[in-house]
């Protein structure tokens, strides 16, 4: 039986830089978040002067933020980003929600070509790793980016 351990932010946003850590808490009843928070990893990414990474990540936050407006109760919606740079070579975008429920990844041309699941195979995809894990409040769902794929190196 495999157990989930509730996660944690690996570093509080409180004690770092902006070089390093970006948070941000959100509150919206309407789609219209979703491209305010593609504009804010646009310009954290372009503050750590990552533009080669910019349109991956802006489409996979699109995917994570459409998903709680998608599943997550209540209105208006909650969710918090973070985006961490890695001193590894390593860029982590986080949604955490406060739903308990984890999403379901659809791994068929079938499903992929239906209504639901599309949004984390594209991040799968784009992203060199797709993660979920339980928080004390929701969940948490994350993926990460490579800098060497994408010429960057640290």
């Amino acid at each position: 039986m495999q157990t989930q351990i509730a996660w944690r932010l690996p570093i509080s946003p409180d004690t770092v830089s902006q070089d390093v850590c970006r948070q941000k808490r959100w509150v919206a009843d309407d789609g219209r978040i979703v491209s305010l928070t593609r504009n804010w990893v646009t310009a954290a990414v372009a503050d750590w002067h990552m533009h080669q990474i910019s349109e991956d990540v802006q489409a996979c936050v699109s995917e994570l933020v459409t998903n709680v407006f998608e599943h997550v109760a209540g209105d208006p919606k909650h969710f918090e980003t973070l985006l961490y740079r890695w001193p590894a070579g390593q860029v982590t975008l986080v949604v955490c929600d406060d739903d308990k429920r984890f999403p379901v990844l659809n791994g068929h041309l079938a499903e992929f070509l239906g209504e639901s699941g599309r949004g984390l195979f594209l991040v799968s995809a784009l992203s060199d790793s797709l993660w979920w894990r339980s928080t004390a409040t929701g969940k948490a769902i994350g993926c990460r980016f490579d800098l060497q794929r994408y010429g960057l190196a640290f």
